[in-house]
């Protein structure tokens, strides 16, 4: 019965009417069944606004489940954004590892040159030490030469003086031969 009235919609009235017309409550003192109806109401009421508190509680959470829509939105707009931020970064990672490897083939083709310089600058420090050698040698054959000229000049000297000496001899000795021829010729 109570799941009839609970279905029926009206007044109070409408239904004890109603239930007349079924032969229900031919027995049952109108006060009691107003005082049900009261209390059906009552608890009707109670209904509807249970069902209005949890249509508020449904329109809350569409409102939040919109909110979080729109959140997981905003967070697929920044998804999106920090993928094309970490494709960008990849890229520049793929030019810096690019740069370093260029870097990389720049210094070895830096140590290449540099070795290439050494050895340069060693043969040619070896030719340089070969000249300055010769240089020294020829010094040390023009002084040995310097030395002999000068002991054949101090030797030509010697024989100078002395050839001068036997020559200041053979003058006196001419002298005094012509002294004595002249003494001999009696010419003066």
């Amino acid at each position: 019965m109570s799941a009839y009235i609970s279905a029926q919609r009206g007044s109070p009235r409408q239904v004890i009417t109603g239930l007349a017309g079924l032969g229900i409550g031919n027995d049952v003192s109108d006060e009691l069944i107003l005082a049900a109806l009261s209390r059906l109401e009552a608890g009707q009421t109670a209904l509807r606004e249970e069902v209005s508190s949890l249509r508020a509680d449904v329109s809350r959470l569409e409102a939040g489940q919109t909110a979080l829509r729109e959140g997981v939105s905003a967070l697929r707009g920044e998804v999106a954004f920090l993928r094309g931020e970490v494709a960008s970064l990849r890229e520049e990672v793929g030019r810096l590892a690019a740069d370093q490897a260029a870097l990389r083939a720049d210094f070895a083709r830096l140590e290449a040159a540099q070795t290439s310089l050494r050895v340069d600058c060693m043969a040619r420090m070896d030719r340089l030490e070969n000249g300055l050698t010769d240089i020294r040698n020829d010094i040390a054959v023009n002084f040995g030469a310097t030395d002999a000229v000068k002991r054949a000049n101090d030797n030509t000297r010697e024989e100078l003086r002395a050839l001068g000496d036997v020559v200041s001899a053979m003058y006196r000795q001419i002298k005094a031969l012509e002294a004595r021829v002249r003494d001999i010729t009696g010419e003066p």
